[in-house]
């Protein structure tokens, strides 16, 4: 039996949902896709709490945060990324 420390989520401690991700992967000034209720969200990773694999962000509307399993893209900082939106 795998031992994690998740909430009994059932994936290893520390990945996303599908071990696409894991919350070290995440630094200040990244750029990621969020999902959303409204759709997907562009923002810049403004801090990353590894404990409970929360993510704060800024986006053109304002900050946010979410959890790991809301992330469906990673890249490093890219210059103009809420620009683009």
């Amino acid at each position: 039996m795998e031992n994690n420390n998740n909430g009994g989520f059932g994936f290893m401690a520390g990945f996303d949902e599908f071990s696409c991700f894991h919350i070290s992967d995440f630094q200040v000034g990244d750029a990621i896709i969020v999902n959303t209720l409204e759709g997907k969200l562009r923002a810049l990773v403004s801090g990353v709490i590894a404990k409970t694999a929360t993510i704060s962000f800024r986006f053109r509307g304002g900050e946010g945060s979410c959890h790991l399993n809301d992330v469906c893209f990673l890249s490093d900082s890219e210059r103009g990324w809420l620009g683009n939106a």
